[in-house]
């Protein structure tokens, strides 16, 4: 059968147009629906409760990830404590999404006081192990599990999804689409933030952050924003930052790791490891500026930072890395903190340095007493027969408020700090200070803050 010029020339642009039509329209945008589906049910919406007398009381919310198949939860560590006060919450109910257009339900409590958190970088995990009713969790349940991916691999340009729950959009499941905008870094720390044009609002916090894959590349953190303006960027957390504290916990007995990393019960300094950002400022109810966690109170989000027109969590610290408060006189530096040798192995230990500073009036305190507890050692157990025995290293502030310990700590290791001042209560903290590999051999741990004591 023989066919004309213009028979197989119409048939040629037919052809011609049906591809170019296939080309331009995508299968399905984005990730797929099964993809989206699986992910999805691996965020957890996390109900913070205080104790009223036999009662627990809702008192706000966040978000959460399973991260794996024994129920551990990665989130913010302002979800599971103060940030102002330091002090954990009572308790923390851990419900999941089983329909998309229902609120999730609550299976189990978590008890935030055996966390294991890392506050310099605003994370904890925390895992179930009590019923509603607070008996002990005997049930074995069956959790949902989010990839994790490398967070290293982004570029921008990349497809972003946030999941979590935001206050604004009630208590259901939320899932938004947006772009990785780019990075952040600080000091020598490269992409300390992954910055996303993708909706991170109240409640997202201690959320996910997941790639084109469905790979959890980060923990939505943060907002920026710009007071009487629609400019907004949202900072997720890379997960490969947290890798160190997922080695601690991912594959071992969590029972023996939560006695051994008791949540602080009293005022506390966050702790800040060298490279990373600060604790963003706080606000007078504890909440940081710029970013409010799920179910606070009515205007939650609006508190401009104190930085000005451009306001951020971060605002009031140095210009180059806000957040970053130095010590008076232009920060620490080597034989600052008072006479004595430093002890230690170059390369493997670092001398602890800081500012202890009256926490009303920030004015430096003189004479305080900065004792670190060995490791493995709970300040709680420290006592005047046991101070020699679980001493590690000991630091007294000088008039400028400014104190060096004497001897290093080895890296690899964390340690509890106890500070007395006169006239100050005292402070305590189980794991203030984490020294990794490559810690620089001074650490600034910034200003510690004491509260006034008290008279009637």
């Amino acid at each position: 059968m023989k066919l004309g010029l213009k028979a197989v020339t119409a048939s040629a642009l037919v052809v011609a147009l049906a591809v170019q039509l296939a080309a331009i329209q995508p299968a399905e945008a984005g990730m797929n629906r099964n993809k989206r589906m699986a992910i999805m049910r691996a965020v957890v919406r996390l109900v913070i409760l205080k104790r009223q007398g036999s009662r627990l009381v809702a008192i706000g919310n966040g978000s959460g990830t399973i991260i794996s198949k024994d129920g551990l939860i990665l989130t913010n560590n302002h979800v599971v404590s103060n940030v102002r006060t330091g002090q954990v919450h009572d308790a923390i109910a851990v419900t999941v999404t089983k329909s998309f257009d229902k609120k999730p339900k609550a299976i189990c409590l978590a008890d935030p006081s055996r966390a294991i958190r890392q506050p310099a970088l605003d994370l904890a995990i925390v895992k179930c192990e009590r019923e509603l009713n607070g008996k002990p969790l005997r049930r074995r349940i069956r959790w949902p599990v989010a990839p994790v991916g490398d967070s290293k691999k982004l570029i921008p340009g990349d497809e972003l999804y946030i999941v979590g729950y935001p206050a604004v959009a009630g208590a259901t499941i939320t899932f938004t689409a947006g772009k990785v905008s780019g990075f952040l870094d600080h000091k020598n720390v490269a992409r300390a933030w992954i910055k996303t044009d993708a909706l991170i609002s109240p409640g997202v916090s201690g959320g996910a952050a997941f790639n084109g894959d469905g790979e959890l590349v980060g923990i939505p953190t943060l907002l920026r924003y710009r007071r009487g303006g629609r400019t907004n960027i949202g900072l997720a957390r890379p997960v490969r930052k947290a890798r160190p504290l997922l080695a601690q916990v991912v594959g071992k007995r969590w029972a023996r790791l939560a006695r051994r990393t008791v949540g602080p019960r009293t005022r506390y300094v966050m702790p800040r490891l060298p490279g990373q950002p600060g604790p963003p400022p706080v606000g007078p109810d504890g909440v940081p500026r710029g970013m409010r966690e799920y179910g606070d109170r009515p205007g939650a989000g609006r508190a401009p930072g104190p930085g000005g027109p451009g306001g951020s969590p971060y605002a009031g610290g140095s210009r180059r890395y806000p957040g970053y408060q130095p010590p008076p006189g232009g920060g620490m530096t080597p034989g600052s903190g008072g006479p004595g040798s430093v002890q230690g192995r170059p390369g493997r230990t670092s001398v602890v340095a800081g500012i202890v500073v009256d926490a009303s009036t920030m004015r430096p305190i003189r004479g305080a007493v900065i004792m670190v507890v060995r490791p493995g050692v709970s300040v709680r157990a420290v006592r005047p027969s046991t101070i020699k025995r679980y001493l590690a290293t000991a630091a007294i502030s000088d008039g400028r408020g400014i104190f060096r310990s004497k001897h290093a700590l080895r890296h690899g290791r964390t340690y509890g700090v106890l500070v007395q001042a006169r006239g100050y209560q005292p402070l305590a903290v189980d794991g203030a200070i984490q020294l990794y590999p490559g810690t620089p051999p001074l650490l600034n741990v910034g200003r510690v803050r004491l509260m006034p004591m008290r008279t009637y």
